[in-house]
């Protein structure tokens, strides 16, 4: 089992991620007026991934803290 600390620090480098990523998608909608249906599905499939990812974590961290 993971320490708390550990799994805190993943989860803030997942949010940091997904921040990123958003922040990047965003950056490309305004340069290109828009973006293909396939790289926005991408991008959205990939965050609904790190939120999973950060409920699992919530959850191990709630077991340690137990």
């Amino acid at each position: 089992m993971k320490k708390a600390s550990t799994l805190k620090k993943e989860l803030t480098n997942i949010l940091k991620q997904e921040e990123e990523l958003r922040k990047s998608l965003r950056l490309e909608i305004k340069k290109n007026k828009g973006l293909r249906p396939a790289i926005v599905a991408s991008v959205l499939s990939y965050s609904s991934s790190l939120k999973i990812i950060e409920s699992e974590i919530i959850g191990q961290h709630e077991l340690v803290l137990n």
